[in-house]
Parts: C-alpha cells; sequence; structure tokens
C-alpha cells in the first residue's frame, strides 16, 4: 500500500512550542501510514531533532510573511518578497518531485508553503497558532493575499477556541479547533502532597525573555512580595537577547534581588525545576494556547496565569485549574501568588484538576487520531 506523502512547512529553525508539537506530530504518524517530509528555513535545533527522528528534512532560505505593525520597510520588504518567491518554486519543484499529497504549513508565520501548493495544485492545511498583532505586534506584510490563502487551504486547524473565534472575527477564516498533542509520560509527575509544605514561597517561570512574555510582571511582584517580608524565590529559565538578561540583572540588582532570583538559561529538560518549585507562572500578553501552561499543569504545579488569550480557556474562567491574574498588574500577580499560598487545600484541588484536564483534552494520541482521519478525509 503507497505511503500517503505530507510536506510540513515551518517557519523556525528553532526548538519553541510551535515545533515541539511538529516533532511529536512527526514521531507518531511515521508509525502510521505516512511518508513525512519538511521544510525548514534554515539550519538549526529544529533540523537536529528531525535528523534525530531519521526524518528527511530541506533548509530553503525564506522570510517571514510579516512586518512590525506599522513599520514598512520597501527596500526591506521587496528583498524579502524575491527570496521568497524563490522559495515558492524550489519548494513546489520538492513537491512534484516527491509527489507530495498534502502540503501542511505549521504556522501563518510564513506563506511559501500555502503558495507552493497552490502553484502544484496540491491540497494545502495551514495550522492556526498566532494572535499575530496581539501576541507579537506583528501584522502580514499582504493581508489580501493572506486571506486568499487561507480560503484555498482545504483545512484549517486552530489550536484554541480563541484562535479559532479570532482568525473568524478578524480574516473571516473558518477553522476546526484541534487542541495540540503532549506525550504525557513524558511531562507527567504524579501527584505529591509535600507541595506547599516548604516554609519558601518558590516560583518559576519558563519561556522566552520577552515583554511579550511578561517576564517583569512577576519580576516586579516577587519584589512586592520581597519588601513585605516574605520568604520568596525566582527561577527564570529560558532564552533572550543579552540585553534584555542585563535588564533583569539590572532590576534585581538595583532592588536588591539577587539572591532571591536566579535566571537560568533555556533547558529541554524542566522537569527538575517543576518538581523543585510550586508555582508555574504564564504572564504572556496573548498566548495562541500555551504549552508551558500545559506541562506544567500536567507536572503538578499550580499554574497562575494572565487574564489573556488561551491561557484563560486552560486554567478556566471560574480558576478551577489555576489562579488569573491581570495581565501588566504585578500587584495582580503578588496577591493570586499569596492566595495560591494561603487556601492550600483549594490550591491542591486545583492542580489535581489541572493534571486530570490536560490528560483528558491534549493526550498525543488522541491528537494524533484527528489528524490522521482529516488527512484521509481530504484525500478521498
Amino acid at each position: 500500500m503507497r505511503k500517503v506523502k505530507i510536506l510540513y512547512v515551518t517557519h523556525e529553525a528553532d526548538m519553541n512550542g510551535a515545533s515541539f508539537s511538529l516533532v511529536d506530530q512527526i514521531k507518531a504518524l511515521k508509525k502510521l501510514n505516512y511518508e513525512i517530509y519538511v521544510i525548514i528555513p534554515r539550519n538549526g535545533d529544529l533540523g537536529k531533532a528531525l535528523a534525530k527522528e531519521d526524518v528527511e528534512f530541506k533548509s530553503v532560505c525564506y522570510f517571514f510573511d510579516y512586518r512590525i505593525v506599522g513599520k514598512k520597510h520597501l527596500i526591506r520588504e521587496s528583498i524579502k518578497k524575491v527570496v521568497n518567491f524563490i522559495a515558492v518554486h524550489r519548494i513546489a519543484k520538492i513537491i512534484n518531485k516527491k509527489s507530495i499529497d498534502i502540503v501542511h504549513s505549521n504556522s501563518t508565520a510564513t506563506d511559501v508553503g500555502a503558495r507552493a501548493a497552490n502553484l502544484t495544485d496540491t491540497k494545502h492545511i495551514w495550522h492556526l497558532r498566532e494572535f499575530m498583532e496581539l501576541d507579537f505586534g506583528f501584522e502580514y506584510m499582504n493581508k489580501r493575499q493572506m486571506k486568499e490563502l487561507f480560503v484555498k487551504s482545504v483545512y484549517n486547524i486552530s489550536i484554541s477556541d480563541v484562535i479559532c473565534k479570532y482568525y473568524l472575527k478578524k480574516y473571516h477564516v473558518k477553522s476546526t479547533r484541534i487542541y495540540n498533542g503532549l506525550d504525557i509520560g513524558k511531562y507527567y509527575i504524579p501527584y505529591n502532597d509535600e507541595k506547599f509544605k516548604k516554609s519558601r514561597i518558590s516560583v518559576l517561570f519558563c519561556g522566552t525573555l520577552s515583554d511579550g512574555k511578561g517576564v517583569f510582571d512577576i519580576i516586579r511582584a516577587v519584589n512586592i512580595l520581597h519588601s513585605k517580608g516574605e520568604d520568596i524565590s525566582l527561577q527564570i529559565v529560558g532564552k533572550g537577547s543579552k540585553d534584555y538578561i542585563n535588564s533583569i540583572a539590572k532590576y534585581s540588582f538595583d532592588n536588591e534581588l539577587t539572591d532571591i532570583i536566579e535566571v537560568l538559561p533555556h533547558s529541554s529538560d524542566l522537569s527538575s525545576y517543576r518538581k523543585n518549585n510550586d508555582v508555574a507562572v504564564v504572564c504572556s500578553k496573548m498566548e495562541g494556547l500555551g504549552r508551558v501552561t500545559l506541562e506544567s499543569m500536567l507536572s503538578g504545579m499550580c499554574v497562575i496565569g494572565a487574564d489573556t488569550g488561551a491561557t484563560i480557556e486552560i486554567i478556566g474562567k471560574n480558576e478551577d485549574r489555576g489562579y488569573i491574574y491581570k495581565q501588566g498588574n504585578s500587584k495582580s500577580l503578588a496577591d493570586k501568588i499569596l492566595e495560591a499560598y494561603n487556601n492550600k487545600k483549594e490550591t491542591l484541588e486545583k492542580i489535581v484538576k489541572g493534571q486530570e484536564y490536560v490528560i483528558e483534552n491534549f493526550d498525543n494520541t488522541k491528537y494524533i487520531k484527528h489528524i490522521d482521519e482529516i488527512y484521509s478525509k481530504i484525500l478521498k
């Protein structure tokens, strides 16, 4: 029986949330009747991860299809358009050479996969993950073209209800919400009633160090609690620009927090940090889903998240599975941290509900079943 050939087109070469989800998806699909190929914009950690899984991939130079909102740069954008035009034709040749059945763009941050699929009359699927303007402050360089590409796609997948509603309202694009899948066994840490028994408040932030991720919300919240005499520690694990990391160091020094706040480099294995801390904070201005939120819940942590995007969707509007604070308001976050520690019985109940919720809704086996059904449906 001939295997179904899928070509994934990615927007990044690094290993962030979308790429982790893609690698997990590919690993599972390879066990079924699929032959997988991947296009990446340049070599990097994603290429290494694909090579480790013995997945055929090719690096084709292309750029994002967006710019900072309101900031047009004609010369730079003209260069990008030429490079992307060449990339579209290179990808089209690969589609024809490999006899690809479906092109699946893993993000809307690049449109070269969709354009190459149109050029070769190949079925195309979008994975809608980003709010663009709302979370990153970006806008598509050619909104009209993007709308046309959305319409021409045979299927659009949104990673959360809030993303689904956003694209319907802004671009009149219909999509199906399918939550990303997680390898439950990889991240699950059995419920531990030792949580919240230490005298020190221990908080963990994981993710990109940037304003979009709201890092200073938790840094300032820690300063508020420390100034009130609370015994608290914060571990920040992630990557960011040198200037941004220096700004964190300066704030810590100026406010005498250097013994309290620890900034650690990005790590692919966060299990030890999650075991050693009670609270995980998600401070993003707007998350399309939030893989860190799910992993933290699954690992038995109490998640305190911002009142934005899919973070509310995961935690629950009524705070069933964690606590919600007002994004950008460090006092609100500090208050929620104290609330979690002052109501330990209720907090532990939220942790258990959070684990049950993730296991029920984000199991990778169920997710792959959905993807398999979609591929089969559109090829009939």
